[in-house]
């Protein structure tokens, strides 16, 4: 808050993927406030297809744009590419351990991204708490940013194949959250 009450803030969805992002928010304010939105890994990276795919910036279709990011992981699992990583951006044990270890665990609000779309007002009545405002004083509405036209429904097939690409992950996620995230795996 600055003296006018008012509230600062900033969102990039590359924030908690991008790994030197966590010790640089660190240094620049230890105790921030942060709000991390996880959303299922497989439409995560389905969505982040479409986006780019629309944008011209994808080329290839969503199975072989896969197929791609899986062979580039073995041959360099730590590389992050700004663009092409549907699938290590889904991948959040790792990331969400990141911040646990360099934030204190008070800092951090973790919003699953379909409690959201369920139940808005009560996430935002989460969000307000976390960050102590006063939610009588600000909008209840949770505006659709960014919503993009896909090309196609996503192939039951490649959801099993993501799904069984991200299922330890997902267990991973359950057990640091203490949430159940199952539905991830349907």
């Amino acid at each position: 808050f600055s003296g006018t009450n008012r509230f600062h803030g900033e969102t990039t969805r590359i924030y908690l993927w991008w790994k030197p992002a966590c010790e640089r928010i660190h240094r620049y304010n230890p105790d921030m406030k942060l709000i991390a939105v996880l959303r299922d890994p497989v439409d995560r990276a389905f969505s982040q297809w479409n986006m780019e795919f629309n944008r011209g910036d994808e080329t290839r279709d969503f199975g072989s744009a896969i197929q791609a990011e899986l062979e580039q992981r073995t041959v360099d699992p730590e590389q992050q590419h700004r663009v092409f990583s549907y699938l290590s951006r889904g991948f959040y044990a790792e990331q969400i351990e990141r911040f646990q270890q360099t934030f204190d665990p008070s800092q951090i609000l973790w919003v699953m991204y379909q409690d959201l779309r369920r139940d808005p007002r009560s996430q935002l009545h989460r969000i307000f708490d976390h960050l102590g405002v006063d939610p009588r004083r600000h909008s209840e509405t949770v505006p659709i940013l960014n919503q993009g036209a896909y090309s196609a429904p996503l192939d039951k097939a490649q959801r099993r194949a993501l799904i069984n690409v991200f299922a330890e992950d997902i267990r991973r996620v359950g057990s640091l959250l203490d949430r159940d995230v199952r539905d991830w795996l349907i």
